[in-house]
């Protein structure tokens, strides 16, 4: 499009957005542009154009830069709300973690391991009998005193035993 922008553009009361860019537009913004009571976005860039910038469109900068503004801040809290949850998740992770740490040291035990350190289940290493089995002390490899039931599978209930014994423990922290 060549030339100038036509004053009854004006006319056009129900124009939201008006795009005119990189076009060979000359002459000056007519002030019926100054009408256009819903325009949201005006678009002259690449044009040669000049003169005094209509009232309306000193506005509607004032409101772009307004919403701008607002689009910014909000985006700007919505960051520093979804960092500050972030880390409140890892404190809370790290937290859980501490409780953790005891089950994390945890490790497997190897019979062999409970043999030696029971001196084979001998009797001097015996704390105690029951009815479904024996209790053994005892200190594994890397210094830890420890304490092992040996159950007497041939005894009816001993699995149930087991069961219920091993129910107990899970839920304590020693």
């Amino acid at each position: 499009m060549r030339g100038k922008i036509p004053e009854d553009i004006g006319n056009l009361s129900s124009l939201i957005v008006l795009v005119l860019g990189n076009n060979q537009l000359t002459g000056s913004i007519p002030t019926s542009v100054g009408r256009l009571r819903n325009l949201q976005g005006l678009y002259l860039d690449g044009n040669k154009l000049h003169g005094d910038i209509p009232h309306q469109l000193c506005q509607l900068a004032r409101l772009a830069e307004f919403r701008l503004d607002r689009i910014i801040s909000a985006i700007l809290l919505v960051a520093s709300l979804s960092l500050l949850m972030q880390r409140r998740k890892s404190k809370v992770k790290v937290a859980t973690e501490t409780a953790l740490l005891p089950q994390l040291l945890w490790r497997r035990v190897s019979h062999l391991e409970l043999l030696r350190a029971t001196n084979g289940f001998h009797e001097s290493k015996l704390l105690g009998t029951e009815g479904f089995g024996s209790v053994y002390r005892g200190t594994i490899s890397d210094g830890i005193d420890v304490a092992v039931k040996v159950f007497n599978l041939q005894i009816e209930g001993a699995f149930k035993s087991f069961d219920s014994e091993c129910d107990v423990l899970s839920n304590i922290r020693h």
